[in-house]
């Protein structure tokens, strides 16, 4: 990721609060809120605005994903958390997180940002219920994210994988009836861990280990 040497990077992320609006804007609320942070500490890296958040947002306003990503990175916004991914295979979305964006939601808005230039994280919840297949399904849909971004010559693409293991004990109940075990498996989770740096190759180079805290 093109960032200066030195500088300390904030991640902004929280809960979709209809209430949070300047006037009756939501895109004005993060706008101002943005700037202020980049006034106070114009050094800092802010890596905020998940894809889910900027949907929220673009719905609340009735605007395009391409307004809200463009106006919250000329305020200050340097890149963008590829967090609320889950599995982006939508059958296993639609039983563990049936509330927030399916996948095809989740591609167009990562590519939108790549294409106005903002830099984004990938990541992929894993230990739940998903098979293998539908591991294999989701690293190919980075894949072809990247491959797409480096195709059409896009000013920034995804910088780094990161795989989030599955934690149990804040789980809804039935999560946690599904998938049977409440802390993540260590010898799985470093098999997916191996096949990602395999599949992802070239393409997505940077991986982001996971905790030391697994079972």
């Amino acid at each position: 990721m093109p960032r200066p040497k030195g500088l300390r990077k904030s991640v902004c992320r929280g809960g979709l609060n209809p209430a949070a609006k300047e006037g009756s804007s939501t895109l004005r609320y993060y706008q101002s809120l943005v700037r202020e942070i980049k006034t106070a500490f114009p050094s800092i890296h802010l890596h905020a605005f998940s894809p889910q958040e900027i949907q929220f947002i673009a719905r609340e306003d009735g605007l395009s994903y391409a307004q809200v990503i463009d106006v919250l990175h000329q305020a200050g916004v340097d890149s963008m958390p590829g967090t609320a991914a889950e599995v982006l295979v939508d059958r296993v979305r639609s039983k563990i997180c049936p509330e927030k964006i399916n996948t095809a939601t989740w591609l167009e808005i990562v590519e939108t940002a790549h294409r106005l230039g903002v830099w984004t994280t990938s990541t992929m919840l894993c230990g739940h219920i998903e098979t293998p297949a539908d591991q294999v399904a989701h690293l190919q849909r980075l894949q072809q994210l990247q491959q797409n971004a480096l195709e059409q010559n896009y000013p920034a693409r995804i910088t780094e994988f990161i795989l989030l293991p599955y934690v149990g004990e804040l789980a809804p109940k039935a999560m946690r009836q599904w998938v049977g075990h409440l802390q993540p498996q260590l010898l799985p989770t470093l098999v997916l861990t191996a096949v990602a740096r395999l599949f992802l190759g070239p393409w997505i180079v940077n991986h982001q280990p996971v905790g030391s805290n697994l079972a």
